[in-house]
């Protein structure tokens, strides 16, 4: 399908005031700690009812999303959001405003664990291909392959539709103020994450004992830190199993095996900084 390519500010400004109607669907492609340090958004797809558009956030400056996501008389048609809110947050300390999400009107009737392309199927009868290569493509290189332009695509180019009949199935059922509620206390939550939250909630993380909870922080960050200056997600610096090997039994620090892929100093200088911090703790 056709589609329009943002790469600068004033495009993204110039679309946004060319808009007709104030609304559109939109959908984001990020990294997520799977190929480079950290999280970020990739790639932004939109589709307002007229045209399909793409704004490369590698090349357009970061107020220019801002100006998108931050507008909050622009409804943003989204399916899921929950993930994109985060990344935008953490990512870019862009806090996503006017967003309504259909997925809770999916559970409201009744339909649990949907995703997108389930959705559609049963409502709109809409059957898209599912590749699951694109699952955990790489979205920061560039050139971005056709198919995965036409695949980030597909996840807008039903949404307006997919909401029309929702809202109608709703009203039917009765529930429509209820999905308006869920849809406003998920804007109104904090997206705010932490490095290593997850793992913290872990019951591996729970079973700890106090020492081994101030060894887990100590070889946590020291992991972190060499992850953020290698540009690599953590894990593949050190696994999470391996880390808490290591907290659990310090002399276990001597049978890791480091990955091959990561440069030999950078692997000799993180364990030996792992070492000095055991010594000491």
């Amino acid at each position: 399908m056709d589609y329009v390519e943002l790469r600068s500010k004033h495009a993204v400004l110039a679309y946004l005031h060319s808009l007709e109607r104030n609304i559109i669907s939109v959908d984001i492609e990020g990294e997520y700690n799977l190929h480079e340090y950290g999280e970020k958004v990739c790639l932004v797809q939109i589709y307002d009812g007229e045209q399909f558009v793409l704004i490369d956030p590698l090349a357009v400056e970061q107020d220019a999303l801002k100006k998108l996501f931050e507008n909050s008389h622009l409804l943003k048609v989204m399916y899921g959001a929950a993930s994109d809110l985060s990344v935008l947050k953490n990512g870019h300390d862009i806090e996503c405003k006017s967003v309504f999400d259909l997925q809770p009107a999916v559970k409201l009737l009744g339909q649990v664990n949907l995703n997108l392309h389930a959705a559609l199927r049963l409502y709109l009868g809409v059957e898209l291909t599912q590749k699951k290569k694109f699952q955990r493509y790489n979205w920061t290189k560039r050139p971005i392959e056709t198919e995965a332009i036409q695949y980030a695509l597909d996840d807008v180019r039903y949404l307006l539709e997919l909401k029309d009949v929702l809202l109608r199935q709703l009203a039917e059922q009765g529930t429509l103020e209820q999905f308006f509620l869920e849809n406003m206390m998920m804007q109104h939550k904090d997206y705010t994450r932490i490095p290593g939250q997850r793992l913290r909630k872990s019951r591996e993380f729970d079973a700890l004992t106090p020492d081994g909870k101030t060894r887990f922080e100590g070889i946590f960050a020291i992991r972190e830190r060499y992850a953020q200056q290698a540009n690599t997600p953590p894990h593949q610096l050190l696994a999470n199993q391996d880390l808490f090997m290591i907290v659990k039994n310090p002399s276990s620090v001597e049978q890791i095996v480091f990955s091959p892929k990561i440069q030999r100093d950078l692997i000799a200088s993180l364990a030996q900084e792992i070492r000095a911090f055991l010594q000491n703790n």
